[in-house]
């Protein structure tokens, strides 16, 4: 039964990134039994001690901002059910914290996210370079009939063009997982920059263009911050990753629509500007 306990939030929470490959729908059921799974540890003997209270007084202030502003909204009762619902990530920040800084096995649970992960951003090339992913899914058009997201790549996530949201939401803290492992030797040490690379390439692949630019931010700073990287070596990956930012948006037309055209059609004029 204490296995049972111990290890069900570890499961759940290592199936994470399936889930949301899976759809919406099976994610929020994963969240909320990460949710149930955390209050059923909380209340029972072997009670799990919060040590700062202030991430969470603040997510709980932010989530009644939310569901007071509600309130002002056109459908007024559905803003206020999807704001309470807010709560089951309040929960969830905290469960990602009890198992990170709490479990030993955290270590397993990044493995396997590596693993989704990576098997995800290959997909992702094999889609924008072959016309559909190894499923099949993505493909421009079926039987002469175009395709809603003909020109965006959706991976396995089938009907939404999600899959560069995926893989920037999960990079950085896989990057920091793969770079941690790979510090020490100088040649590892490459590799791991080489597949921070070959991450912010496959999500500006995607077409996904704000995720794009936040990844290629993201990355910058997420570079910046590394203590044991010298500053020679920061300009020289700034470049590189500036170098592959403009080199993948010229790649293909549809990349240059999406970076270029799309963002100066709306602040040509001072009318575009002004909607944009």
């Amino acid at each position: 039964m204490n296995n049972i306990k111990k290890n069900t939030p570890i499961i759940l929470f290592s199936i994470l990134p399936i889930s949301i490959i899976i759809g919406s729908g099976v994610s929020l059921i994963n969240t909320v039994l990460l949710s149930l799974c955390f209050i059923f540890i909380y209340f029972s003997k072997n009670r799990i001690k919060i040590y700062d209270f202030k991430p969470i007084f603040l997510l709980i202030i932010l989530n009644l901002y939310l569901v007071f502003n509600s309130f002002n909204s056109i459908d007024m009762m559905s803003g206020i059910y999807r704001n309470f619902g807010f709560i089951r990530f309040i929960l969830l920040f905290i469960v990602i914290n009890y198992l990170f800084f709490v479990s030993e096995k955290n270590i397993n649970i990044l493995k396997i996210w590596s693993t989704v992960f990576f098997v995800v951003l290959v997909d992702i090339y094999i889609e924008r370079f072959t016309g559909s992913n190894i499923l099949g899914f993505g493909k421009i058009d079926i039987n002469g009939v175009p395709q809603p997201y003909g020109d965006r790549v959706i991976s396995f996530f089938r009907n939404e063009p999600i899959a560069g949201s995926f893989i920037c939401g999960f990079s950085f803290i896989i990057s920091g997982y793969v770079l941690k492992f790979l510090k020490s030797p100088k040649i590892l040490n490459i590799l791991g920059f080489l597949i921070v690379l070959f991450c912010l390439f496959g999500i500006i692949l995607t077409g996904e263009r704000s995720n794009g630019l936040k990844a290629f931010l993201g990355f910058l700073i997420f570079i910046s911050i590394i203590d044991y990287v010298d500053l020679k070596k920061k300009i020289l990956i700034f470049s590189a990753l500036i170098v592959i930012f403009l080199f993948t948006i010229n790649f293909s037309d549809y990349l240059k629509y999406r970076y270029v055209d799309l963002l100066f059609s709306k602040i040509k004029t001072k009318d575009e500007r002004e909607k944009f």
